[in-house]
C-alpha cells in the first residue's frame, strides 16, 4: 500500500518548533484528505495529513499537536486505538472522531471513555466543522498557560455515586417504562447530566441548536444508545482514584444538594415569566457545583482542609475556599464545561452563580433556588433578589394545597 508521507500546509524543516495551532488530520482516503485540506486552508493553521494510522502516531512521539482528527476506519490500526494512543502521546490535544452514522454505537462508546472528545458525521456540514476545529484551538489556547489546565487534567475522573446505576439499569432493561422515568433517574445523578449533555453536545450532524436538557440529550442519542452509554461511563468511572472515604462523604454531600437545589429551580422556573424550558435551570442548579467535584478527584487533602475550616465556623464556605485555592468552584466548572462544549447560557449560570449581579433569569432563578437551599447570608449573591428568596422559602414551605 503506497503511503502518504506528513504534509504540513507550511514547510517543516528539520527541527519544527511547536506551532501554537496545530491540527493533525488522518484519513486513509486521499479525497477525504484533500477536502480537509480545502475545508481549512483559509484557517491559518499549520496542519498535517497523514493516510497511515502507524506513522501518524510515530509522528507524536516527536511532535505535540492542539486537535487530532482521525476517521474510525484505518487499515492498519482501528482510529479508537490510534485516539487511544493519541491520549497518551498528547494528553491535551482536542480528539475528534470521522465517521459514518453506521459506526455511532462504537463513536460513542469512544465519547464516554473519554477517547474522543468530539463526533464529526460524515458527510459533515462545513461551517459547523470549521466552528467546532476553531473552538478546540481557542480553549487548547486559553488553557495552555492558565492555572486550570492541571485541574481540568483530572475531569474525567468524575465519580458518581455506585447505587444509581442499578436502578437506572433496570429502568433500561424494562422496555414498558417510558422516556419520562428513564430521564428522571438520570437527572438524579450530577456527573451522569453532565457526560449524557456532553455527548449529546459533541456530535455535530450539522448546524442546529445546543442541547440543555437530558429529556433533549436522550431523544437526541437515542434510548438504543443511552443504556450502552452509562454502561461505558460507568466502567470508566471504576478506574477513578478513591478520593478517600471523607471525600467520598463530601460527594454525597454535593449529589444531595444538588438535587435538592435542581428541583426548586424547577418550580421556580415553571412560574417565571419567559422561560420556556424549566429543565434548563434545573439542569445548571445541578452543575453549578460541579468545580468542587473536580476538586475532590484532583485534590482530596486541600478539599479536606476547605471543609474543616467552614465547618468548624472559623470561615464562611467562600472565605475557606478562598484561603485553601487559588480558584474559585465557579471557574473551575465553567472552564470544565467550556472544554465539553456545554451550550454558552448553562455555563455563563455555573460561572455567575454566586455574582452579585445577576444579569439573567436563568442566573436570578438558580440565585433564588440557592438561597432557598441554604439559608446562609454569607454565600455572595445578588442582594436584590432577598425578598424573593424569602418569599419562595415561604411558599414552599407550605404544605401542597395550603
Amino acid at each position: 500500500m503506497t503511503k502518504l508521507a506528513p504534509t504540513p500546509i507550511q514547510p517543516a524543516g528539520t527541527s519544527v518548533p511547536r506551532q501554537p495551532s496545530m491540527v493533525l488530520f488522518l484519513d486513509d482516503e486521499e479525497l477525504i484528505l484533500a477536502s480537509l485540506r480545502n475545508l481549512f486552508r483559509r484557517e491559518g493553521y499549520t496542519m498535517v495529513f497523514f493516510k497511515s494510522a502507524l506513522e501518524a502516531s510515530a509522528y507524536l512521539d516527536a511532535q505535540v499537536v492542539d486537535v487530532v482528527v482521525s476517521d474510525l476506519r484505518m487499515p492498519d490500526l482501528s482510529g479508537g486505538e490510534f485516539l487511544e494512543r493519541v491520549s497518551t502521546q498528547c494528553p491535551d490535544a482536542v480528539r475528534v472522531v470521522l465517521s459514518g452514522y453506521e459506526n455511532k454505537g462504537e463513536v460513542l462508546e469512544l465519547l464516554a471513555r473519554g477517547t474522543a472528545h468530539h463526533y464529526v458525521l460524515k458527510p459533515w456540514d462545513e461551517s459547523a466543522f470549521r466552528e467546532l476545529v476553531s473552538h478546540a484551538l481557542r480553549v487548547q489556547l486559553e488553557l495552555r498557560e492558565s492555572r486550570l489546565k492541571k485541574i481540568l487534567g483530572n475531569m474525567e475522573t468524575l465519580p458518581s455515586p455506585p447505587k444509581f446505576h442499578v436502578r437506572l439499569k433496570s429502568l433500561m432493561n424494562n422496555f414498558d417504562n417510558p422516556i419520562k422515568e428513564i430521564v428522571s433517574e438520570i437527572e438524579k445523578s450530577p456527573p451522569l447530566v453532565a457526560r449524557i449533555l456532553r455527548v449529546a453536545n459533541s456530535v455535530f450532524y450539522g448546524p442546529r441548536r445546543p442541547i440543555s436538557t437530558v429529556r433533549e440529550a436522550v431523544i437526541f442519542i437515542g434510548l438504543e444508545y443511552v443504556s450502552g452509554l452509562v454502561m461505558a461511563i460507568e466502567a470508566f468511572q471504576n478506574v477513578c482514584r478513591n478520593p478517600g472515604k471523607d471525600c467520598l462523604h463530601s460527594v454525597e454531600e454535593i449529589w444531595d444538594m444538588s438535587l435538592h437545589r435542581a428541583r426548586i429551580a424547577k418550580q421556580i422556573a415553571d412560574t417565571w415569566p419567559g422561560i420556556k424550558d424549566a429543565h434548563v435551570p434545573y439542569v445548571s442548579a445541578l452543575l453549578q457545583d460541579i468545580g468542587y467535584v473536580v476538586r475532590i478527584c484532583h485534590d482530596p487533602e486541600a478539599y479536606i482542609r476547605f471543609v474543616h475550616l467552614y465547618k468548624s465556623g472559623e470561615l464562611t464556605k467562600h472565605e475557606a475556599e478562598s484561603e485553601v485555592f487559588s480558584i474559585t468552584h465557579e471557574e473551575v466548572g465553567a472552564a470544565l464545561l467550556e472544554y465539553w462544549n456545554f451550550p454558552p447560557e448553562i455555563i455563563t449560570s455555573v460561572r455567575g452563580h454566586h455574582q452579585k449581579a445577576a444579569d439573567t433569569d436563568l442566573i436570578r432563578i438558580v440565585q433564588i433556588a440557592e438561597g432557598v437551599a441554604v439559608i446562609d447570608r454569607a454565600n455572595p449573591h445578588d442582594q436584590s433578589l432577598d425578598r424573593q428568596i424569602v418569599g419562595w422559602r415561604q411558599k414552599l414551605s407550605q404544605p401542597a394545597g395550603g
